[in-house]
């Protein structure tokens, strides 16, 4: 595990060039930015498009402490069995606490419905009969309001929308 941001940046040059790639894009946050920064600097000839995120500078106050902290902020999290986000991105005062506690149930608000749209999207069909109790993997495809794709790696499978007189399909 890289200790410095540096060596983070040296680890990606190789994780790229071992996947065989001559010239990237790359979009980071927050410290993925710092990385990235040092990434280009010494080897620009790599990067072809550079996006920094809710990321700062080298040399900008308090930077050269965003890796410690990050760490501490992790071990407080899990000592709290608290989201490491309430830690990382809010102030510890009682306005930033409070705003924590907000957004990260909006985030599990969303991330439970995206999901549930996942599994039983309301608008798909079938345009295959539907796959037998086997857990063989059914070639079909899948239609919905938004998209048309083929899928041959997971069988189609009921999400219990049959109520509406359709199947849902996930």
């Amino acid at each position: 595990m890289p200790r410095t941001i540096e060596e983070a940046a040296d680890d990606a040059y190789t994780f790229v060039r071992a996947l065989g790639l001559e010239l990237i894009d790359v979009f980071s946050f927050s410290m993925g930015g710092m990385i990235a920064q040092d990434l280009v600097l010494k080897h620009p000839e790599l990067v072809r498009r550079l996006v920094l995120t809710g990321t700062g500078p080298r040399g900008g106050t308090d930077m050269d402490k965003v890796v410690p902290t990050t760490y501490l902020e992790l071990i407080r999290s899990a000592f709290r069995r608290a989201d490491v986000k309430e830690f990382l991105f809010f102030n510890r005062n009682e306005t930033g606490k409070r705003a924590a506690k907000s957004f990260l149930a909006r985030l599990q608000e969303e991330t439970t419905t995206a999901w549930s749209r996942r599994r039983c999207p309301r608008t798909s069909i079938a345009a295959s009969p539907a796959p037998s109790s086997s857990s063989t993997p059914t070639p079909g495809t899948v239609a919905s309001s938004n998209t048309t794709r083929s899928s041959r790696r997971s069988p189609l499978r009921s999400c219990g929308s049959e109520r509406h007189g359709r199947r849902g399909l996930w």
